[in-house]
């Protein structure tokens, strides 16, 4: 039964298709061409999309390198908060009634791996407690730029679209501390 090994809350709800051509030793593997699509969170038709190369696949995972893309989207917000891997890292505060998209690549290693991201909200209601709230049809896209590297997170660009707002910060933070960023408005 594959459901036992699947992250509490994906809700994997349609077929789930994998590809990848694998090459190398048993203890240093290649795969490429990797490609896996599934309908997720409840979805009637895919809705999650992976592609990209996993290099260096040891035991230890020491010099792993990848370079690859995410797709995920449409999706209920309440019920990614309900995907155990993401459900302690969305603050309590935050809610949304209708759907959220995402898409990302990462490249590199473990070490330093450089990432791009964007999340677009438009269609949703959005609400952070009493401080903010977005009504549905107002436009709200959230895109990042970085690189992490051990705990520094260098944020090249990070930027909010929010109706007619347009805000675009850099900086760098270390996890677990305060954060601390540059402000370009």
């Amino acid at each position: 039964q594959m459901r036992q090994w699947l992250p509490q809350g994906l809700d994997l709800s349609g077929p789930l298709r994998a590809k990848a051509k694998v090459s190398g030793k048993k203890d240093d593997l290649t795969l490429t061409d990797v490609r896996l699509s599934a309908a997720v969170f409840g979805a009637d038709k895919p809705n999650f999309e992976l592609s990209g190369r996993v290099s260096h696949v040891t035991p230890s995972l020491k010099g792993l390198s990848l370079n690859g893309d995410v797709a995920l989207g449409p999706v209920a917000f309440a019920k990614l908060r309900r995907f155990a891997p993401v459900a302690s890292m969305l603050p309590k505060d935050l809610s949304a009634d209708g759907p959220v998209s995402l898409k990302a690549h990462a490249e590199g290693t473990l070490d330093k791996l450089t990432f791009t991201g964007a999340a677009e909200a438009s269609e949703s209601g959005v609400q952070f407690g009493e401080l903010f709230r977005k009504p549905p049809g107002t436009p709200l896209r959230l895109s990042a730029d970085a690189t992490l590297s051990g705990a520094r997170i260098d944020i090249k660009k990070a930027q909010l679209k929010l109706h007619t707002l347009d805000l675009t910060t850099s900086g760098a933070m270390i996890r677990d501390t305060t954060p601390t960023l540059r402000l370009d408005v």
